[in-house]
């Protein structure tokens, strides 16, 4: 008997018409499709890279446009226009701007609220270039922050460190996210890293391996995966900063690779 396996996320319609027209069996296949498009090919590869490096791009061309007194939408919207000049089709989620308290949001999105000295202003954002997406996001401080503010800025930034240096091979999402979490709860501020440390990006967004506590996926070669601890106070703002890595043979290569000291405008 012949079968037909298919995608188990498919749509009720798009199943009722397959079961119709199709003379054999069909069966779900769950994560099979997912898992064989989380590692990706050369051409493949080539438009994330493209994607990542125009993200830098634009992120470089929006911190001239940073000040106090302009909104955090004018922000998004500002990012939405360069990374389209520059050859990105569409943002692959809404522009994430969050300052002040509000950037102890995880995920806050670009208010009308107007952007204030002495704070930091998280931007998460991604773009599709040629169907393929990077994910990045940046802290920056608008004159001198708090000096706690300042101070969890400088764990996030070592914990990031540490999580990408174990990236390679065999090495479990879980692993990863420990990493970073035990670093964090050292320094104090386990309490506050509330979500998890990565997930795999392609043609979505959001793809596998997870990188999280309960994470039992392995990283194989070729897999491009994110790294965003974070640390978010309640009241007093947050830190976050996320980069695209590429799982190598043995190890791994950072797409989105500058200088992650903190931004003072």
């Amino acid at each position: 008997m012949t079968v037909l396996g298919f995608e188990d996320t498919i749509s009720f319609h798009d199943y009722d018409q397959l079961d119709e027209l199709m003379p054999s069996d069909i069966v779900p296949m769950s994560t099979l499709i997912e898992r064989q498009r989380e590692i990706k090919s050369a051409s493949e590869l080539e438009q994330i890279q493209l994607s990542a490096q125009l993200a830098l791009k634009g992120f470089e061309q929006l911190l001239p446009f940073i000040q106090p007194g302009i909104s955090e939408l004018a922000v998004a919207n500002r990012l939405d226009s360069i990374m389209r000049q520059l050859g990105a089709t569409k943002a692959s989620f809404d522009t994430i701007v969050a300052s002040g308290a509000r950037a102890a949001l995880p995920h806050g999105a670009a208010t009308s609220r107007i952007l204030r000295s002495g704070e930091l202003v998280t931007i998460d954002f991604g773009y599709f270039v040629n169907g393929y997406t990077s994910d990045v996001t940046r802290t920056i401080a608008l004159g001198q922050p708090d000096k706690r503010l300042r101070e969890i800025y400088n764990v996030v930034k070592a914990a990031q460190g540490l999580i990408i240096d174990a990236i390679a091979p065999a090495v479990s999402g879980q692993e990863l996210d420990q990493i970073g979490r035990d670093y964090i709860t050292h320094a104090g501020y386990g309490a506050y890293f509330n979500h998890g440390t990565g997930h795999g990006i392609g043609l979505a967004i959001h793809e596998g391996p997870a990188i999280s506590t309960r994470s039992t996926d392995l990283l194989v070669p070729n897999q491009v995966i994110t790294i965003e601890p974070g640390i978010y106070l309640p009241e007093l703002g947050g830190v976050r900063i996320e980069d695209d890595v590429l799982v190598t043979e043995d190890s791994h290569q950072i797409l989105t690779a500058s200088n992650t000291d903190l931004i003072v405008l």
